[in-house]
């Protein structure tokens, strides 16, 4: 606003005051965060993941894709997904985890991912979980879309535990 001076006439007043609406920028911000909690895991078992997906951007998220192949010489035996927030997708699955999921602002999603790994599997085991945005959006922040989880074989863990049934 601008006011004119004592004893001055403004011949166009109307002019004087002006606005300046702005709409806040909209960002997209996936998050994956995937874990076993170990360090190491035993051949012949079933290791248990945690995946949870995140939406820490300002926008809502339509049609996002949730991926955990399996790694090689290994299977996902199931998974399952509670959703917060008003997040939706599959609730669970066999296989792959290979979704298209809904995730507003502040929703989780978090998986619960059960992976056989044979007895004759002693490789390290290296299992990543992505998540990417739908075509035509781009995340603002895509260092966080990938997660991985690496164990060691534990050569010790199998002998330990016959030991201690004897």
């Amino acid at each position: 606003r601008v006011d004119t001076p004592t004893g001055i006439t403004d011949p166009t007043p109307g002019n004087n005051e002006a606005e300046d609406t702005d709409t806040p920028m909209k960002t997209y911000d996936l998050s994956i965060v995937k874990t076993d909690s170990s360090e190491y895991y035993i051949a012949g078992s079933v290791v248990k993941y945690t995946m949870v997906v995140s939406n820490i951007g300002s926008a809502d998220v339509l049609a996002a894709k949730v991926n955990d192949i399996a790694p090689l010489g290994t299977s996902i035996v199931s998974w399952n997904a509670v959703f917060t927030n008003g997040a939706s997708g599959n609730s669970s699955g066999i296989g792959n985890v290979d979704e298209l999921v809904n995730i507003p602002v502040g929703a989780t999603i978090t998986y619960t991912i059960y992976l056989n790994v044979p007895k004759e599997f002693k490789e390290i085991l290296i299992n990543t979980g992505t998540v990417t945005m739908p075509d035509g959006i781009v995340d603002d922040n895509p260092s966080n879309n990938t997660s991985t989880d690496i164990d060691k074989f534990c050569k010790t863990c199998l002998s330990v535990k016959v030991r201690k049934g004897k």
